[in-house]
């Protein structure tokens, strides 16, 4: 009998204190230490996903985009995180996870889904021809 664990999307608030952890932060403030961008940016990369949040936190932070002072303040060394290339994450189940479930579809399916990656907004079968 295949046994397995199905993870479901934290709320905020505990993707908050899950990327608090990660940090070694404190997580009595609610997280007020994990800065806006910072806190924006791992929600939208991750989707609230704990695993793809963990590692997020790790990849930024060993690549100097995010440290933390010995007097337990985040500091961002990036302005602007959306300029980090997450695409070459592909060791991560985040990214190589994704990767691998869209090359596992059928092929109908996959060049739907590349298509889908150029049009604006939905489109129907018709578009596609």
């Amino acid at each position: 009998v295949p046994r397995y664990l199905i993870m479901s999307q934290l709320t905020e608030d505990a993707a908050v204190e899950l990327m608090c952890h990660c940090l070694g932060l404190q997580t009595s403030d609610g997280g007020f230490q994990v800065k806006r961008k910072l806190r924006e940016f791992v929600l939208a990369v991750s989707i609230n996903n704990p695993t793809y949040i963990r590692e997020c936190i790790q990849h930024l932070v060993s690549e100097k985009c995010v440290e933390v002072t010995q007097s337990q303040e985040c500091l961002m060394a990036v302005e602007d995180l959306n300029g980090v290339n997450i695409a070459e994450w592909v060791q991560t189940s985040m990214v190589g996870g994704t990767i691998s479930t869209l090359e596992s579809l059928g092929s109908a399916a996959n060049h739907i889904m590349k298509l889908a990656t150029v049009f604006d907004g939905p489109f129907t079968p018709l578009d596609l021809a």
